[in-house]
Parts: structure tokens; sequence; C-alpha cells
């Protein structure tokens, strides 16, 4: 397994996860009462997921020209 094919699986798996614990952090805080530090959790990681939903195609085009 190629490093290119490892560090797709690592942004995606990355991806899913902060979108996941965002969902999970917010979800807590309005349905549940929980404190502040739910809610900034959640849009941290929001903002995580879609700093790397940017960054994936940047990668891949990146590889593209590198021939790997």
């Amino acid at each position: 397994m190629s490093l290119k094919v490892i560090h797709l699986v690592f942004i995606t798996a990355s991806f899913s996860l902060s979108f996941g614990f965002s969902w999970w952090a917010l979800d807590d805080y309005f349905n549940h009462g929980a404190g502040l530090l739910y809610l900034s959790m959640g849009i941290l990681s929001a903002l995580a997921g879609i700093a790397l939903a940017f960054y994936l195609p940047q990668f891949l085009k990146k590889m593209k020209g590198a021939g790997l």
C-alpha cells in the first residue's frame, strides 16, 4: 500500500470522524442541555471537517503531478 493511499485513508477517516463528533456534540448541546463546551467542540470539529474537505482536493492535485 502506497503512502498516497494511506494518506487518503487517514484524510477520509479524519473527515468522517470530525463531522460525526461535531454532530454528536451539537446534538447534546441542543437536545440534552449540555454546556457551552459541547457547543464549542461541535463548532471547532465542524470547522476541522471543512478544512479537511478543502485539503483533500489540493492533496490529490499535488499527488497527480508527483507521479505517485
